[in-house]
């Protein structure tokens, strides 16, 4: 009997231990260390596949700019005035419509919009994130960080990210950035790296290629 109790527990734990590796396996575990190489200074230890209850710790959303909400991810724009960033956008997976909506307040407020080299102001009924009501659900996967427009992005890209990108001139078809890496870190993620430099964009997008996301690698 004694035997029989001792192999069921044995049994138990291996059962345990091989769930453990196999969650192990499938679930990387995405880190800062692993990726600081690649994300600006000034944002701090932000990274891709952090929690979204994290992000919302990190930054000060009172004057975010959420825009449409409906597809499963949560994009959301902040200002960020620091060095030569001027506006941080993210997008954070596993949050669906009615489970954004109640996080949301909305505000009106003036903005700007840029088009043909001049600038329009007017007034817009913003959605505000509000991280007293985040939910304890989602991870960040995409960080597009926008420059000011006299940073010269094009020598900072080529000297952080490297000169092996893959390269698209302005007047191609298919012209969908300036310049595209797509390296591996060593906590498993595999990155698209886009930098737009050469128009008005003036931004570098960081992207994480995460498995069920809109940029899985085997959708």
């Amino acid at each position: 009997m004694k035997t029989s109790k001792s192999s069921s527990r044995l049994a138990l734990t291996l059962l345990v231990a091989l769930a453990v590796s196999i969650s192990g396996q499938t679930t990387p575990k995405y880190s800062y260390d692993a990726q600081k190489k690649f994300i600006p200074a000034e944002l701090g230890e932000v990274y891709l596949g952090m929690p979204f209850a994290e992000l919302v710790k990190k930054f000060d959303f009172s004057r975010s700019d959420v825009s449409d909400y409906r597809f499963g991810y949560l994009p959301v724009m902040i200002p960020f005035e620091k060095g030569n960033i001027r506006e941080v956008y993210f997008e954070v997976h596993g949050l669906s419509e009615s489970e954004i909506k109640p996080m949301l307040r909305q505000e009106k407020g003036m903005t700007k919009e840029v088009n043909d080299g001049k600038t329009f102001e007017f007034e817009k009924t913003f959605d505000r994130l509000d991280p007293a009501k985040a939910v304890d659900k989602g991870f960040l996967y995409q960080i597009t960080v926008h420059y000011k427009p006299e940073f010269d992005l094009k020598s900072h890209v080529i000297k952080t990210f490297g000169n092996n990108g893959t390269v698209h001139d302005p007047d191609d078809e298919y012209h969908f950035y300036d310049i595209q890496w797509a390296p591996s870190t060593k906590d498993g993620l595999k990155w698209l790296i886009r930098s737009f430099h050469e128009g008005e964009g003036h931004s570098i997008q960081l992207i994480g290629r995460i498995p069920n996301t809109r940029w899985d690698p085997n959708p």
